[in-house]
């Protein structure tokens, strides 16, 4: 819990403040003063303090002690408006907490958290005890004291019911944040009435940040889907209303969640585009979890030259945020209940202020001697400084349109990267329609990035079932590309020229691609290599471009070789052979790619190989298809370990 964080809570009490507050200037105020009767004297020590808060936190406190003092002296029969003395007194504490709480003296601000509670509990003034109340729940949390944290904020949920919709937020928001230490579907259910108040109150801010806190939920909760939908929600609105705080920590939330996934692409574009706003925020505590996250993926990635510059950067700003921490306690422990009482004695602090006052005009004589005596220096000095400033602002005005050019183009990327996924995932056939088709098998489909050159195939013809692992030239972006006119050629070539015979299929295929390359003015190398296989009853029938077949019959791996050549331009192209094979009860059939026996991993970093995976499948027969797949998924997680991906992956195994 940061200093920030409850002057952000004690908001709501200085807006109240604002209405009161005239909009004087000090000088106007204080010269208001000596002309004032008592009942407008304090009305004016209010606004004095009030416009000290921000700058002066000791002066801010003299005057609202003043008033405070002030007010006691006054008796109830020469009051005429009770209810705007409620107002300047329920203000007063407000004050008083708000001071206390920025000095880190909170022991003193949840004293007088309490005693403006009673004030407000007697008034009747539920929109000030819901709020006193949402105060005393931060400042418990701010001593460590969850539990009491907790009971104060259930409390304050109770009494905000029927307030502001902003207030009844604010309770929500609180005793949801809280609940999170003792039970993550409680807290959520807190949190998500929370974000309602904040839309109805039309609050972007708080509706945001609220999403933020439930994404972190559902983090804890492992529920990828929430995490991601939440913290999309939240950035929207947090655009909307530049709060770049709220934008920089679902960043890093989301870059944390990719990296888990070892998926690097999207992990790297929210670390950036965090670290961007980051810098230009200039907040230690933001640098601070942005340069962690982008140390933690660049050293995944073993980039150990780029992993030691984020490393040095969160160093350096962990170490400032740990001194503010160091300093803020230090404040807090400087200040005691006695010293506190001392704010209050007029004659003291009358004293204090003559001194000070004193102090000032011989600090002012001084400078202004000094000023006169070095006026000439320092104006030569001023236009060298003159220059040197705007050489550095044109110089930051190019780094940080070049910074936020960068964050604008990643994110388009990836949104045309992640769109492109949809497309491609449709011209996949679905995991109903392959079940279905083949009930005992398993596909396992690993793409390298987010698309992928690798795709599996499936299509009826007749009393057929035809089935396809494919391997198109490149990964990602080109890949896939690739892939989309090489899927498109396998269904023109069952549909439309009414084939079933693997070998012929391929020829049309090839056929097919051919003849969209060759639009092209500059000559397409690409292709596809792929195993295609064709089931009637017993009948097997294989035909492939390089990708054999496998088939483990009694713990024996027949191998039907493909031939040695792509769909795709080829110098001497023959027909594609189709064999044709007799199954038996318990055969394995096995079509794949070459990314899984090419990945490289183990202790010494070496490629799988065709042979390990062999062994694999023979020592896993007895196993169901079901826990085949998972097996040689988990073989495959085990051997790659922190290494990247090399290729795309697809298998695909069927048992008869």
């Amino acid at each position: 819990m940061t200093d920030k964080h409850y002057k952000i809570v004690f908001l709501v009490l200085f807006l109240l403040g604002s209405i009161i507050s005239k909009g004087n200037t000090l000088d106007s105020l204080n010269n208001q003063l000596k002309f004032s009767d008592d009942t407008t004297k304090v009305d004016l020590y209010l606004s004095i303090g009030r416009k000290h808060m921000f700058s002066d936190v000791d002066t801010a406190l003299y005057y609202v002690g003043k008033a405070d003092s002030l007010m006691k002296t006054f008796d109830s029969h020469f009051i005429d408006n009770w209810e705007s003395f409620n107002e300047l007194k329920g203000l007063m504490y407000s004050y008083f907490v708000y001071g206390y709480a920025t000095k880190g003296n909170y022991f003193k601000a949840i004293e007088l958290s309490y005693e403006s509670l009673k004030f407000c509990q007697k008034t009747g003034d539920k929109e000030l005890e819901a709020v006193s109340l949402i105060n005393l729940a931060d400042l418990h949390l701010l001593q460590e004291d969850t539990n009491k944290a907790i009971e104060v904020s259930a409390q304050a949920v109770k009494v905000a019911k029927g307030t502001y919709p902003r207030t009844e937020g604010g309770a929500y928001a609180i005793y949801g944040k809280l609940l999170k230490y003792n039970d993550l579907d409680s807290s959520l259910f807190y949190l998500l009435k929370a974000k309602q108040k904040y839309k109805i109150a039309d609050d972007k801010v708080g509706e945001a940040r609220i999403l933020n806190e439930v994404a972190l939920i559902y983090n804890l909760k492992n529920d990828y889907k929430k995490v991601l939908e939440n913290a999309l929600m939240s950035i929207e609105l947090a655009r909307i209303s530049k709060d770049n705080e709220t934008l920089i920590n679902n960043y890093v939330l989301l870059a944390n969640k990719y990296l888990a996934k070892k998926e690097y692409l999207k992990a790297k574009a929210y670390a950036d585009s965090s670290y961007v706003l980051a810098k230009k925020n200039a907040s230690n505590t933001l640098l601070m979890i942005s340069s962690e996250v982008k140390f933690t993926i660049y050293q995944d990635l073993k980039d150990t030259n780029i992993a030691y510059i984020f490393l040095k950067e969160y160093i350096k700003h962990k170490t400032k945020v740990d001194e503010q921490k160091y300093n803020n306690e230090a404040v807090r422990l400087h200040f005691s209940d006695e010293y506190s009482r001392k704010l209050f004695k007029k004659e003291h602090e009358q004293e204090l202020k003559n001194q000070k006052e004193k102090q000032l005009l011989w600090f002012f004589s001084v400078v202004i001697i000094l000023l006169l005596i070095f006026g000439f220096i320092v104006y030569r000095r001023m236009k060298i400084a003159r220059k040197q400033r705007k050489i550095i602002f044109d110089q930051k005005i190019k780094v940080d349109n070049t910074l936020l050019e960068l964050e604008e183009k990643n994110k388009e990327v990836l949104d045309s990267i992640v769109y492109a996924k949809r497309i491609q995932s449709a011209i996949l056939p679905s995991d109903k329609l392959f079940n279905s088709s083949l009930p005992n098998s398993f596909i396992i489909y690993k793409p390298k990035d987010i698309v992928a050159g690798d795709f599996y195939w499936l299509e009826h013809k007749n009393d057929k079932i035809l089935f396809a692992a494919a391997d198109c030239t490149g990964h990602g972006v080109p890949g896939a590309m690739v892939s989309v006119i090489c899927n498109n050629g396998l269904n023109r070539s069952v549909r439309e020229y009414d084939l079933s015979d693997p070998g012929k299929i391929l020829d049309k295929t090839r056929e097919i691609v051919l003849q969209e390359f060759e639009k092209s003015e500059e000559e397409v190398k690409d292709g596809m290599d792929i195993a295609l296989c064709s089931i009637e009853g017993n009948e097997l029938k294989y035909a492939g471009a390089h990708n054999p077949l496998w088939i483990i019959r009694e713990n024996e791996v027949i191998e039907i070789k493909a031939n040695k050549q792509p769909i795709g331009k080829f110098e001497t192209p023959i027909p594609y052979i189709t064999h044709s094979i007799d199954l038996i009860k318990g055969d394995s059939i096995y079509v794949f790619s070459d990314g899984y026996a090419d990945q490289f991993g183990g202790e010494k970093g070496k490629k799988f190989k065709t042979a390990n995976f062999k062994k694999l499948l023979l020592s896993i027969q007895n196993e169901t298809m079901a826990k085949q797949c998972k097996l040689i998924d988990n073989a495959f997680e085990d051997w790659k370990g922190k290494l990247e991906q090399l290729d795309d992956v697809c298998v695909i195994g069927v048992r008869i």
